[in-house]
């Protein structure tokens, strides 16, 4: 019984550890994927609001895309997202983060017939949040 407890509590000390390390959402990322019309780059903003996060993607065209999400999964190390410009396109985006905050994004939009990809890196800036928890202003730490 001793040993089972012991296991028990390196899996619950090891498990803390390991979520700690995980970086938040909130930040700013560059991104390439593969969409319809082939490879495209797009820097991202995530911002998050009290239980929800808005996401905005300038693509280098200058198109802008802009989403809400909702965290997901048993580890939160998941965001489900629904985006649109607006003007023709609506879709939905699943994120999967590693351990280094990486996202690594499937998406598909309404119309289209296969399931895209996008991966996300981590830069240094960063929205700073107001009591409201929304954002105030932003900083670049790079």
């Amino acid at each position: 019984m001793t040993g089972k407890i012991a296991i028990i509590a390196a899996c619950l000390v090891f498990g803390g550890l390991v979520a700690q390390r995980q970086p938040g959402w909130p930040g700013t990322y560059e991104c390439d994927g593969t969409g319809e019309r082939g490879p495209y780059r797009a820097k991202l903003d995530i911002d998050e609001l009290t239980e929800t996060y808005r996401l905005r993607w300038m693509m280098e065209s200058g198109h802008l895309f802009t989403g809400v999400g909702l965290v997901i999964g048993v580890a939160a190390n998941d965001l489900a997202v629904s985006y649109s410009d607006f003007t023709s396109t609506v879709g939905l985006a699943i994120y999967a983060k590693d351990v280094s905050g990486e996202l690594h994004g499937r998406w598909t939009s309404i119309g289209a017939d296969r399931v895209f990809t996008e991966r996300c890196r981590r830069r240094g800036v960063r929205a700073a949040r107001g009591s409201t928890g929304r954002e105030r202003s932003w900083t670049t730490t790079h």
